[in-house]
């Protein structure tokens, strides 16, 4: 967790925030599996097996990273529900 701004936030927050701030640049790693953790982009990969040596190197220890492969995304054709009300999906 880190203070921002007077706002205590999570690793979820910080990497999220990463991820939303250059989710419009990642189309230049189509096809990659691209990884965000502590709060930063960490590097495009080939192989999944690229990406577990990525993090397990990373120092210090990771509570939470984003790892996502760009332009694999699976459409739901179903309206989701959450809680009792309506969710918005974006496209990674």
């Amino acid at each position: 967790m880190r203070l921002r701004g007077g706002t205590l936030e999570t690793d979820v927050d910080i990497n999220n925030r990463a991820y939303i701030e250059m989710k419009k640049e990642l189309d230049k790693f189509k096809g990659k599996y691209v990884i965000f953790a502590h709060g930063r982009f960490i590097g495009a990969f080939d192989k999944i097996e690229d990406v577990k040596a990525a993090l397990s190197s990373i120092k210090p220890r990771l509570n939470h990273a984003i790892v996502l492969k760009v332009g694999h995304d699976t459409k739901i054709r179903r309206r989701l529900e959450w809680w009792g009300g309506s969710i918005k999906l974006e496209s990674a």
